[in-house]
């Protein structure tokens, strides 16, 4: 495969995931594997659309309604990475994870 360099404005045209420095960087996140850190970035970035719809609870707290076939799909993860990795998040105390019908409802937790 060859690729072409990326000229002037074309580097506007990527979207982009945001990684918190805080996992390469911080100690209690030494042993996250990176599917569990790319993770947690595509769903802060879920989250911000989970405001946009409206899927805040009766305690104030914004949710997340995703399932692992659609998260796979995005990322190209089979369901068990999927999986692997949301239960590492939830290990470490970043994501809560409850079932709705087919569908995960999942709340990201803050970790500063």
């Amino acid at each position: 495969m060859k690729f072409n360099y990326i000229y002037g404005k074309q580097a506007e045209q990527y979207d982009y995931l945001y990684i918190p420095k805080a996992f390469m960087k911080e100690e209690p996140f030494k042993t996250m594997i990176a599917s569990s850190k790319i993770m947690y970035a595509v769903l802060m970035e879920k989250q911000q659309k989970s405001v946009e719809m409206g899927w805040i609870d009766e305690k104030d707290h914004v949710y997340i309604l995703a399932n692992e076939t659609a998260i796979g799909a995005e990322l190209n993860w089979d369901e068990a990475e999927v999986l692997a990795a949301l239960e590492e998040l939830e290990r470490f105390g970043l994501v809560e994870i409850a079932e709705n019908s087919e569908d995960m409802k999942l709340y990201l937790k803050r970790f500063v």
